[in-house]
């Protein structure tokens, strides 16, 4: 990386975007049992280098509880057909990203 400051490099962060969303249907026997019509949830992704998003976390709104492994497997369905430009840094191309997107379930 050269011998000078990390803050003379002048690297810009493109964070990753997300580019389609599908509004499919979810069919109600692979919701979690619980789920309720209005929950929001925030849903905690990493972004690979391809753009492919994987979910690491899942929190109810408010209070942000975390949910675990039913409702991961839940927001990883939804997020499957979701295209994401991944992050990059400017010179250096895609890298991995954290990102948050906030899902508000219509109906369970």
């Amino acid at each position: 990386m050269g011998d000078r400051p990390i803050e003379d490099r002048n690297i810009n962060d493109n964070p990753s975007q997300l580019i389609s969303a599908s509004s499919e249907t979810i069919p109600r026997d692979l919701a979690p049992a619980d789920l309720e019509p209005g929950t929001r949830l925030d849903v905690r992704l990493i972004i690979e280098t391809d753009g492919r998003a994987n979910v690491v976390l899942v929190l109810k709104q408010p209070g942000d509880q975390p949910l675990g492994p039913n409702y991961e497997q839940f927001a990883q369905r939804i997020i499957n057909n979701w295209q994401f430009a991944p992050a990059s840094n400017d010179g250096f191309g895609p890298v991995v990203s954290n990102h948050a997107v906030d899902l508000r379930i219509e109906s369970p």
